[in-house]
């Protein structure tokens, strides 16, 4: 396998705006790794899936296929969607391109903003390119604080249990020096999705029967890899809280289990930004 040298960064918009401890710990990792993280300019939304596909599936096409065609202006092949949803979103629009007459209407359009898809790309979501370009052993090289005292519950979340890389996230986990703990409840959704129509409801029926389940598991920690989930899980120990339920599972992205095993410290990845406190 041909050693990675540098990829294109896709952070979405969740992660910049919300979650820039996230950012942080992933810009940690790579420097440490060796890898350069190549913005793409002007990279917009993904967009997201749900919504914008249903009210305008053309135009949720066009505008992945921008990113793609900014990503492609670097020279680099690799792009990685550091969220699972940005992920789902570009694998789809990147699937519907392989048809060449959608292909060919795409880059019509693109043309009116100076741009063209060729196809050059190659996408991943973060958990699949660590594992796969970046390397468990590479990975393992770069730990000098081995978390064997972590007892870790893995939350996969839909899109990449979709897509079939769950062992992608528990090597990248287990080379941290890890030990992931299972819960029984690992494919169940966090609520995101039915948030936007009842909160209460994706808290009490999804979120709360994780956070129980992964309780009762003992695990230390939560570690997931899209920010949607990161916010759900715990946005809903916060709320819960107020009826007495205390679970103070602290959650942590798989880019932040990674820095605190390559030896990062709590300050310098922003762990303190986290409203349920991670203690070393």
């Amino acid at each position: 396998m041909e050693e990675v040298t540098e990829f294109n960064a896709f952070w979405g918009c969740n992660i910049p705006t919300n979650l820039p401890f996230v950012e942080k710990s992933a810009r940690l990792i790579f420097e440490k790794l060796n890898l350069e993280v190549r913005e793409i300019e002007g990279a917009i939304c993904c967009p997201e899936n749900d919504l914008t596909r249903r009210l305008d599936p053309s135009v949720a096409l066009l505008i992945s296929s921008i990113n793609f065609a900014l990503a492609e202006n670097n020279g680099i092949k690799d792009m990685v969607a550091f969220c699972n949803g940005c992920y789902h979103s570009l694998e789809h629009a990147f699937h519907i391109l392989q048809d060449d007459q959608e292909f060919n209407r795409v880059n019509e359009e693109l043309k009116t903003s100076r741009l063209s898809f060729k196809r050059n790309i190659q996408l991943y979501p973060i958990v699949a390119f660590l594992s796969e370009k970046v390397g468990i052993n590479r990975i393992k090289n770069a730990v000098i604080f081995p978390l064997s005292n972590f007892k870790v519950a893995c939350h996969y979340g839909c899109r990449l249990q979709e897509n079939n890389f769950t062992d992608y996230f528990d090597e990248v986990v287990r080379a941290t020096g890890a030990q992931i703990i299972r819960y029984g409840l690992e494919r169940m959704c966090c609520g995101t999705p039915a948030l936007y129509s009842d909160q209460d409801w994706s808290i009490a029926e999804r979120a709360r029967n994780k956070l129980v389940s992964i309780k009762l598991s003992e695990a230390d920690i939560i570690v997931v890899s899209c920010p949607a989930c990161f916010r759900q899980l715990e946005v809903a120990q916060v709320l819960l809280k107020r009826n007495k339920e205390i679970y103070d599972l602290p959650i942590l992205y798989i880019t932040e289990l990674l820095a605190l095993a390559f030896g990062f410290s709590e300050e310098t990845i922003g762990l303190e930004e986290h409203r349920i406190k991670v203690q070393r």
